[in-house]
Formats: structure tokens, C-alpha cells, sequence
């Protein structure tokens, strides 16, 4: 870098250490640091041991299903998306149907709205009422044309209540009106 000196007659070189940056570097230092700070939990999350989780359940009603998922909590909410099936046989009394599910959404933790406004902390368990959509596949075993295998969209209100029992471990039960209707299962730590 060079630079004019007061009488504005010569011109002297400056330390190489000191150079002009570009926008981009600056920019992408920006976006560096904003994505390490928003990446790393804060720390009223660790305290309240509202790290990421991953959700592995069962279901049950009308057949035997499953639900796994990534849930991100929160104080007084939680942003979710949720993988579900659910198979009714036609061997344990079934119409022999699947339904194949992935819904994206979140919560509101009512006990954390009640902690926000002066409740005491965290204890270890919550209640949620949330809304997840995505797409569904339904069909019937043994079925192939398309019409048998209607593709759909759902939007699905349920309620959760969750507590935890033993380290890191949180149990959770919920209800919902897609298949599995009950589910319950474990949130374990990322």
C-alpha cells in the first residue's frame, strides 16, 4: 500500500502487513462468524438441556407403526420435521395398508411460555401443541396402479407432552390424527 505524505510530493510504502480488504473477505467473515453463532446452542439452551434431538418412537392405531425425527426445542417453542409409517397387516387383522409420511413443523411448549414469565426453570418435562404438513403416500400391499396409491398432502395437529428420566434421555408420548395415531418413544441428545 503506498501512501502520500503531508507535503503531497513522494510517495512512501507502507507496512505489508497492512492491506486493503475486499468486500467479499469481509462479507464472508460475516457470514462465518453468523453461522458459528448461530450453529453453537446458546447458552440458556444448555442450561435447560434444549440441545438438538433426535426422536425414535413407536406407534400404534390403526396398525403398528413407527415415527423418527430432528427436533430442535426451544424456550417456548420447537421447530421439527418428523418421519412417520405405519403398516396395518392383513396376518394381525388388518386392511393391509402402509402409509409413508414425512411432515415438516414445531410446537408450542406451553410450560415454557410459563417459564418465559416468571415460572420457575425447567423440570424436566413440557406439553406441546403443534402442526406439522408434508407429503403422504398411502396404499394398499399388492396394489400398483396409481390410482390405488393416492399421493396426498396432510396437516396434522397433535399434542405432546414429554418428560425426562435418567440423564439425557427424554421420553415423549403424543397424539395426532396421522397414522400412527399414538406414538411414544425416546429424545436423544445430538
Amino acid at each position: 500500500m503506498w501512501m502520500i505524505t503531508a507535503e503531497g510530493r513522494s510517495l512512501q510504502r507502507t507496512t505489508p502487513l497492512i492491506r486493503p480488504r475486499s468486500n467479499c473477505s469481509i462479507l464472508a467473515a460475516c457470514l462465518l462468524g453468523a453461522c458459528v453463532l448461530a450453529r453453537g446452542p446458546s447458552s440458556a439452551a444448555a442450561q435447560d438441556g434444549l440441545l438438538p434431538q433426535v426422536q425414535l418412537g413407536a406407534g400404534i392405531l390403526p396398525g403398528i407403526g413407527m415415527q423418527a425425527g430432528y427436533i430442535l426445542p426451544r424456550g417456548f417453542y420447537t421447530v421439527e420435521g418428523v418421519f412417520y409409517a405405519d403398516g396395518s397387516p392383513r396376518f394381525a387383522g388388518g386392511e393391509g395398508s402402509v402409509q409413508v409420511a414425512g411432515g415438516l413443523g414445531g410446537t408450542i411448549r406451553l410450560l415454557g411460555i410459563l417459564r418465559a414469565v416468571g415460572s420457575p426453570g425447567y423440570l424436566g418435562r413440557d406439553f406441546d401443541v403443534g402442526l406439522r404438513f408434508g407429503p403422504s403416500l398411502f396404499f394398499t400391499v399388492g396394489e400398483s396402479s396409481r390410482r390405488e396409491n393416492p399421493f396426498s398432502l396432510f396437516l396434522e395437529p397433535f399434542l405432546r407432552a414429554t418428560s425426562n428420566f435418567g440423564g439425557d434421555r427424554i421420553f415423549f408420548a403424543e397424539i395426532g390424527i396421522q397414522r400412527p395415531f399414538l406414538r411414544a418413544g425416546l429424545w436423544l441428545n445430538l
